[in-house]
Formats: C-alpha cells, structure tokens, sequence
C-alpha cells in the first residue's frame, strides 16, 4: 500500500487500482481532501469525483464540505470494522 506521498507522477494506475489505493489512504489517513487524492494519483478532481462516487457505492464514506471537508470512511462506531477489508484491519491492527 503506498502512502500519501509516494505515488510518483509518473505512476499511472487503472481505474480500478486507484479505487483500491484511496480505499487504503482513507483507511489509514481517515480522511482526505480531494485535491489531495488529485495530486498523489496525478489525475484531475473529476476523475476522483468519479472514484469518490464509485467507491460510496461499496463503502460508507462521507464527504465533509468546507475549509476542512474531504472524504472520510463513515462509521457510527469506530471499533466497528465490519465494513473494512481483511487486508485493512490487518494494516490498522499493525499501526496500533
């Protein structure tokens, strides 16, 4: 999994790769800002509003407008980790 800083500009991921990546970045970072996700995927806003609106359809994310809004994985309870990944528990249960 990369880190929000180390996706170099030349990498170009499918579509598919991408969503994948982001899934990851808001798992570990817990929130990001488009702009953001634009700048480490080298692609434009609309092509993360589309990934954004793809990734809402398989996971409860929620976008927070405003000075400090973004994107953010939208559980009730934040020891709830049914909605993650195996892989992503994992990541957390080894950042903790």
């Amino acid at each position: 999994m990369l880190k929000a800083d180390e996706m170099p500009a030349s990498c170009r991921l499918s579509a598919t790769d991408r969503r994948e990546e982001i899934w990851s970045l808001l798992v570990s970072n817990q929130h990001m800002t488009l702009r953001k996700m634009a700048e480490i995927f080298s692609v434009s806003k609309n092509t993360i509003l589309a990934d954004m609106d793809f990734l809402t359809m398989i996971h409860p994310l929620r976008a927070d407008v405003g000075k400090n809004g973004g994107y953010r994985i939208d559980i009730d309870d934040p020891n709830d980790l049914s909605c993650l990944y195996a892989k992503h528990v994992e990541l957390l249960i080894h950042l903790a």
